[in-house]
């Protein structure tokens, strides 16, 4: 499955995106692809962010959010896997992610900057 991504707003106006994919090598003859079912929640004010689903274990997985063009969060969520053999068994698992992150606003920024 190419990735599909959809963006909705729940009942209490806070903005979710939610993004799918299963992509698989075509020249493997057998095993998972990258696989990642993600939900993306930020509240309605915009301070904070989750992302909750699940990923294959194989590659790393990372979420990148930017309020009001303030400088860009990186937040990890799944470190990748050491070596070849690591990264195909990784591509077999599944992954449980639940993180929850503060967002900053460009005045916040600006702030921390003095």
């Amino acid at each position: 499955m190419l990735p599909a991504v959809s963006a909705t707003q729940d009942k209490s106006g806070n903005v979710v995106v939610n993004v799918q994919e299963n992509m698989r090598n075509p020249y493997a003859p057998i095993g998972g692809g990258i696989q990642s079912n993600l939900n993306f929640t930020v509240n309605q004010s915009a301070t904070s962010a989750t992302v909750n689903g699940t990923v294959s274990g194989s590659p790393a997985f990372e979420a990148n959010f930017s309020v009001n063009g303030s400088e860009n969060q990186n937040v990890p969520l799944q470190n990748a896997p050491t070596g070849t053999m690591a990264f195909g068994l990784g591509l077999q698992q599944t992954s449980q992610i639940n993180q929850t992150v503060q967002l900053k606003k460009k005045e916040e920024e600006e702030e921390e900057k003095k």
